[in-house]
């Protein structure tokens, strides 16, 4: 007698293992949709829950105005070269950059939530609700990752 597995065993194995998956699949979905449901409902009228979202978003409005002033240093630094009229000077340019740049420096190492805020605020604009945006969803994302540790 052989002690091979039939291939009807086999198919059956391999049928409960899709209804497991099916079944965990399903219950992520779940999951996801009432975490996100309760982590991003009504976060425009909420604002700034805690004071760290109110610094991230200081942080990005950092970097975003920032990003900014040094673009358009950066367009009157071309447009003197192509004209060559006397528009970029070094000290004036630094003295327009440093007023133009709003926010807070970087003070927390969380680089990622800084980035997330700034994508939220890229989508929605500079808005008090952007670092809560990023909040939610870097909250959202940990629930398919929790799931995958569960297992």
């Amino acid at each position: 007698m052989s002690d091979a597995p039939s291939s009807t065993s086999l198919t059956a194995s391999a049928h409960e293992r899709r209804k497991k998956v099916r079944i965990r699949l399903a219950m992520m979905i779940v999951a996801m949709g009432l975490g996100g449901w309760l982590r991003l409902a009504d976060l425009e009228r909420a604002g700034p829950i805690l004071w760290d979202d109110a610094y991230m978003h200081l942080e990005a409005r950092f970097f975003a105005s920032g990003a900014r002033a040094i673009a358009e240093s950066a367009a009157r630094w071309r447009e003197e070269r192509r004209t060559g009229q006397d528009l970029w000077k070094l000290d004036a340019e630094v003295a327009r950059v440093r007023a133009a740049t709003e926010g807070e420096p970087p003070f927390y190492g969380r680089p990622a939530h800084t980035a997330a805020t700034l994508a939220a605020m890229a989508a929605f604009g500079d808005v008090p609700f952007a670092a809560c945006v990023a909040s939610a969803v870097l909250g959202w994302l940990t629930i398919p990752l929790a799931g995958r540790l569960a297992e």
